[in-house]
């Protein structure tokens, strides 16, 4: 029983991390969708809608356990209080763990995650509604590739 109680007490935990670390990937996006990169309004424009993408994707919900656990050894070291490089490392990871889950994605040939359609998938049907030309799964495929390599700079940022 005292097993049990301690695994509950330790999944209670780790979940607290999560819910803690997802205001501060929003507060990163955010920074980001204020200086979209790209030279023309075309590019920005469609930079917006990636980093948009990615926000969304990264923030479905997930145990954030990469991330927990880099909040949790900062607790270890410094108490109660996360220091900024705690945070920064925690965003870091689950950003970076996000562009994996990107890729895995194609590799996998995977429809959804986490009850939304995947970054090839996403891509895909905008392609079909916005353009109606050419191959809709070759530009989400090609699209989910650059995305997840944007989040993996995003990651090491």
């Amino acid at each position: 029983m005292e097993d049990i109680a301690k695994a509950k007490k330790a999944q209670t935990k780790l979940n607290n991390y999560a819910q803690e670390i997802n205001p501060h990937i929003r507060q990163f996006f955010a920074r980001e969708l204020k200086r979209p990169f790209g030279v023309s309004s075309s590019e920005q424009q469609i930079s917006r809608e990636i980093l948009t993408h990615l926000k969304e994707y990264c923030l479905r919900p997930g145990k954030r356990l990469r991330g927990a656990l880099v909040l949790a050894g900062n607790q270890l070291i410094n108490g109660d209080n996360y220091t900024k490089d705690a945070i920064t490392g925690a965003i870091s990871v689950e950003i970076i763990h996000t562009s994996l889950l990107i890729h895995d994605d194609i590799m996998d040939l995977d429809d959804t995650r986490r009850g939304k359609p995947t970054t090839h998938k996403y891509f895909s049907k905008m392609h079909e509604e916005q353009y109606n030309f050419g191959d809709k799964d070759h530009y989400g495929e090609s699209m989910a590739i650059q995305i997840g390599d944007i989040a993996l700079l995003l990651g090491f940022n």
